[in-house]
Order: C-alpha cells, then sequence, then structure tokens
C-alpha cells in the first residue's frame, strides 16, 4: 500500500505525540516533604445510587513520607482527581479495604498508573499494593462474585495482603502465600491491619505511622466493642458512615427510634460517636456517604461538632477535593484548602 504524503506526514505526527506521551508517563515524581502529611476527599459518597450517577467514590489520597498513596479508589474516583489536576502517575502505593465497587471500582487504574502502565523496568517500581484478602484471594468462590480481584500485573509491584489475623491465600497463579498484619512501606511510614465487620465481606481497616503521627482508616465496618482498640493512638481518624441509623434497606420504622444503637453493617451515627469518644482523636473525618445523606453532609458535619464542642475534637464531613495539610504533627488541626497538585 502506498502512502499519500499527508497520510505519512499523519503517521509521523504519531510517532512524535507517543514520544512526548512515554516522556509525561515516565518524568519524575514529585515527592511530598517527609514533615508534612496531606489527606485530599477523592469520593464522599458510597452506594450503588451514587456511583450509578458519576459521584466519585471512595476514601483519600494521602501525601507523607515521600509517597503518594490512594486509598479505596472507589468508581470515578481517579478521572474526578485528574479533572483537578492530580497526575495519576505520582501514585506511588495503593490501598483496597474490601472488594466493593465504590471502594475498588478504580483499582486497576490506580495499580496501573502506580505501575506507570508497565513502561518501566520491573526492577525499578518499588509500589506497595496493600489490600484485603479476598483481593488476592483467587481460589475463594466468596472473594471472586463480586467481580473485584487485583490483577495480574499488580505483582510486578509488591503486593500485601494485609489483614489482622493470619491467612492463607491462593494467588492468581495457584501459589499460596500468607497474609501479613503489617507492611513497611519506608523506614519512616508503616501500615498496621485493623479489623473490621462488614457483613460477609471480608474488609481490612489501615493504621499508617508517620513521620508526623498516626492516621487511622476504618474502611466499612459495623461498631464493636474491639474496634477502638486498634485505633488507639490515632491522632487523626477517618471513619466510613453511610448511613445514620438505617439497619437495612427495607426499614420501614414509622419513626425514629428514641435511643439510637449502632447499626448493622456501618458505623452509622452512633457508631461513629462511641469511635470518637474511645479513641479521642486529635481531628476526626466522617466520609463514605450515603445518597440520601449527601444534601445533608452540613448539618451532619454541624450535629458532630456540637455533640464533641467541649472536647477540643475537630470533625470534618469533606467535601469531594478537600484537602487537609498538617506541618510537622498530626496533633494539631490541619490547614483546609483545595487539592493543589
Amino acid at each position: 500500500m502506498k502512502l499519500s504524503p499527508q497520510e505519512r506526514a499523519q503517521f509521523a505526527l504519531e510517532r512524535d505525540d507517543y514520544r512526548d506521551l512515554i516522556r509525561y508517563i515516565r518524568s519524575p515524581r514529585q515527592e511530598p516533604a517527609q514533615n508534612t502529611l496531606d489527606l485530599t476527599c477523592i469520593g464522599n459518597t458510597g452506594g450503588a445510587h451514587n456511583v450509578v450517577h458519576g459521584r466519585p467514590a471512595g476514601g483519600m489520597l494521602l501525601r507523607t513520607a515521600g509517597r503518594t498513596i490512594i486509598i479505596d479508589p472507589g468508581d470515578n474516583s481517579i478521572a474526578y482527581m485528574t479533572s483537578l489536576g492530580l497526575n495519576p502517575y505520582s501514585i506511588t502505593d495503593v490501598a483496597a479495604s474490601h472488594a466493593h465497587n465504590d471502594h475498588v471500582g478504580d483499582l486497576s487504574l490506580a495499580i496501573s498508573a502506580a505501575l506507570t502502565l508497565g513502561l518501566k523496568d520491573e526492577s525499578e517500581s518499588d509500589s506497595h499494593f496493600l489490600v484485603s484478602p479476598s483481593l488476592v484471594d483467587y481460589g475463594s468462590p466468596n472473594a471472586t462474585k463480586l467481580g473485584f480481584t487485583v490483577p495480574a500485573y499488580a505483582w510486578k509491584g509488591r503486593v500485601h495482603a494485609l489483614c489482622s489475623r493470619d491467612m492463607e491465600i491462593l494467588r492468581f497463579d495457584g501459589a499460596s502465600i500468607a497474609s501479613t498484619q503489617q507492611v513497611r512501606i519506608v523506614d519512616s511510614l508503616s501500615v498496621t491491619a485493623a479489623p473490621a465487620h462488614h457483613g460477609q465481606v471480608q474488609v481490612t481497616g489501615f493504621v499508617f505511622d508517620t513521620p508526623i503521627g498516626r492516621l487511622g482508616y476504618t474502611g466499612d465496618t459495623e461498631y464493636f466493642p474491639e474496634l477502638a482498640a486498634a485505633y488507639q493512638g490515632a491522632d487523626v481518624l477517618w471513619m466510613n458512615m453511610n448511613t445514620l441509623a438505617l439497619d437495612a434497606i427495607d426499614d420501614t420504622r414509622p419513626t425514629c427510634p428514641k435511643t439510637a444503637a449502632p447499626v448493622h453493617y456501618h458505623l452509622g451515627y452512633v457508631g461513629v460517636c462511641n469511635l470518637i469518644e474511645a479513641v479521642r482523636p486529635t481531628t476526626a473525618f466522617v466520609s463514605h456517604l450515603g445518597a440520601q445523606l449527601l444534601p445533608q453532609r452540613e448539618a451532619i458535619q454541624a450535629l458532630l461538632r456540637n455533640r464533641f464542642a467541649d472536647t477540643g475534637i475537630t470533625i470534618y464531613c469533606p467535601d469531594n477535593g478537600d484537602r487537609y495539610s498538617f506541618v510537622s504533627t498530626l496533633s494539631r488541626p490541619p490547614s483546609v484548602g483545595r487539592f493543589v497538585p
């Protein structure tokens, strides 16, 4: 086939553009400072209704100790953060609490970005992927029925099945691997598994020991007496609530109960309050709101702040893209702004 000059020029343009793209992907990552910690809300919603309406769901972006860690990259979170200016190839590590799409819908995208689409040698990759064992247990029907497992190419990085108890897991290639309770990403940053109860779905919470303090992330869990022990010493606590007090999809109680109790499967309002009271963090975040709660986000924040007004605990119900910056210590409240790349 003979190409015209115009066609050859188009082929040459593609080659030039592709070279520019490769240079961008391989460009050096900007490393966060050692004595700072930034948290950005990547999606403050949870549940299928939010996801199918294109709202970003998931957890947070954590930048500290020279690392950029995306925690629970739920559906629409990567596209949302890149719309704010995030270079996805600046992601160094990924943490995923459990196999629900509002937590891991963008998991493969986040892992691909951290591995720079495989364009670097495997020896160059120091990315850590910290996931609930169900996301790597390819031999378990309970793990695969939800449609989310870590892609095989993730093992070009360092995959850790993080769990608060010991487990044996069947990897994608049939190899048996053991879970781990703690991972050290760099000398000044480690992650420890925290227990969680979320129905039949296996969930791992995370406790990050950082250069400037301890940060806890609950994932989806109901409140149970042992939960607070896992987060003791946390200066900052990020909690997923989803609901105030709905126990099930067919909740038909005609009025709200006079004395509320923790609900099943999620913390609920009472569970959040119990956990704050037990852990006493300096700063608390309440996120992952169900669609019925989104219009009430600021009102819920006001209720929580009023309840804990005498404790000195600072409480936020973050909006998408809100950034919280801590300098030198997590034992003081953060400065608040919008995400800055």
